[in-house]
């Protein structure tokens, strides 16, 4: 299994890749660093003041609602291993 990670990595994710001893070096030299790929970041939309504290307020909510919803799930749970004593051996 690690041989295989190993591989994995040396080779790049590429299953037909041939690994020569400079692949394994760079999975041991703590200086590598991957290839740089050239992407353009996706276009951010500029958020107003309004949207950012409209959406900071949905995920509140949302929140308050887990919260709710788990606490009501465990409270049964809760009440029965109350009211049985803890067992002594």
């Amino acid at each position: 299994m690690e041989a295989r990670i190993i591989f994995h990595f040396a080779g790049r994710g590429e299953p037909a890749a041939r690994l020569a001893l400079l692949d394994f070096a760079q999975l041991l030299d703590p200086r590598w660093q991957p290839p740089l790929e050239q992407f353009k970041p996706p276009p951010s939309a500029a958020k107003n003041v309004f949207m950012t504290a409209a959406e900071s307020i949905y995920n509140f909510m949302l929140g308050g609602i887990a919260g709710g919803f788990g606490a009501t799930i465990v409270y049964p749970i809760d009440l029965g291993a109350a009211s049985f004593p803890p067992h002594r051996f």
